[in-house]
């Protein structure tokens, strides 16, 4: 697949306009043409159940990169292993071990 013309590939392979290529300049954070509120991209999220509409508006902006979350609002994207909610997982235990 092919953007249309003017649109660049995002890490999450979503054709995006190249004006907004750059926009987003925290690590761990792309732009993207439908950020989703709901699950929120916060830590808290990885283990908490939320009751997501599915036809919940979306809007353009930035956002975390997929396996990245907020451990609160408005700041920065970590992994999702440097989580609170993850530590001592056997998937992020083997992830720091490597």
């Amino acid at each position: 697949c092919v953007c249309d013309e003017g649109y660049v590939r995002n890490e999450s392979n979503e054709c995006i306009e190249e004006e907004n290529c750059d926009k987003c300049s925290e690590p761990n954070e792309e732009y993207t043409n439908c950020k989703r509120t709901c699950p929120p991209e916060l830590c808290i999220s990885i283990i908490a159940l939320f009751n997501c509409k599915a036809d919940e508006p979306c809007e353009a902006g930035c956002a975390c990169k997929p396996g990245h979350y907020r451990q609160q609002n408005n700041t920065s994207c970590i992994p999702a292993c440097q989580c609170q909610e993850m530590e001592g997982t056997t998937e992020c235990r083997a992830t720091i071990e490597q």
